[in-house]
């Protein structure tokens, strides 16, 4: 995986963080991405936090699944999610 990471790819390979990336805090960058709508719709669509929606709310903008391990997001939106061993080993 290359050092430097465009959002996007930071989202998809789920090392999104609070740390600056390139100047900018991720997070604040993917706030600004979806409305407060579609953060919340997501939310009560999936039984998700408002954090994890955010995540999961993107991946359809970005054209691309979210990867992550945590269960419970993975059972609430199969289609949207993959484990990193899937990520890696689809290149």
């Amino acid at each position: 995986m290359p050092s430097r990471l465009s959002t996007p790819q930071q989202i998809a390979f789920g090392r999104v963080t609070t740390r600056p990336v390139q100047g900018i805090d991720a997070n604040l960058r993917l706030n600004r991405a979806l409305s407060r709508h579609q953060r919340t719709r997501a939310a009560h669509r999936f039984g998700a936090s408002a954090y994890d929606a955010r995540f999961l709310a993107a991946a359809p903008k970005i054209r691309t699944r979210l990867v992550t391990e945590h269960g419970r997001l993975r059972a609430a939106a199969p289609a949207l999610t993959r484990l990193r061993a899937e990520a890696l080993s689809s290149g």
